[in-house]
């Protein structure tokens, strides 16, 4: 969340041409919605996962969307407002999916 907040307003420089704010309209549904979406159950999202793969598969779909994301938005990021800082990010994510895989292949 911290990450979040330091971001906010970073596509105020639009680098990519998006008249219509699509780009933008697109990570903010993906970022209020799906990937962080404070409202949602977490207890709701593992209903019928029952076993330690299951979890860790939901777990690394949750993580490839929050990478999916992250590289979007750093499209839509001009350097001044921190793409450094997605990028990093990104990279931080996609370590988080080799950590879960490789917990699932050692089930």
């Amino acid at each position: 969340m911290r990450r979040r907040a330091e971001l906010a307003g970073a596509g105020e420089n639009k680098p990519v041409f998006d008249p219509d704010g699509q780009a933008l309209m697109y990570l903010r549904v993906m970022a209020d919605g799906h990937i962080f979406n404070v409202k949602t159950d977490p207890a709701e999202q593992l209903a019928g996962k029952d076993t330690p793969e299951e979890i860790l598969k939901l777990a690394i779909d949750v993580e490839r969307d929050s990478v999916a994301f992250y590289v979007g938005l750093t499209e839509a990021v001009t350097d001044k407002a921190g793409k450094e800082r997605v990028t990093d990010i990104v990279r931080e994510e996609i370590s988080h999916v080799a950590i879960l895989q490789h917990k699932l292949e050692t089930l």
